[in-house]
């Protein structure tokens, strides 16, 4: 179930920077995608670009593992704290 939620968090950050970017304009879909590369590519270029997604992506998938696993050690200490008692 970690793992789970794990690869969510890794998706949705990127996800919804592009998503934030593809807002700024008019278009969906594909084209919506594209015009947000587009855009970042005007400031960044097109390497750079891809390695900000994919930094995105990478930081949000080990800060996830910090978290997550935080959490539930966190969430099942208590569990056992709650059954021993």
């Amino acid at each position: 179930m970690d793992e789970i939620i794990k690869k969510v968090i890794t998706l949705a950050i990127p996800g919804s920077y592009l998503w934030m970017i593809k807002n700024a304009t008019v278009q969906a879909g594909e084209s919506g995608i594209w015009t947000a590369f587009i855009k970042l590519n005007i400031f960044f270029g097109n390497y750079v670009t891809v390695l900000i997604v994919i930094f995105l992506g990478l930081a949000a998938y080990y800060l996830s593992e910090v978290f997550v696993d935080g959490l539930l050690l966190q969430f099942y200490q208590k569990r056992l704290q709650s059954e021993s008692a």
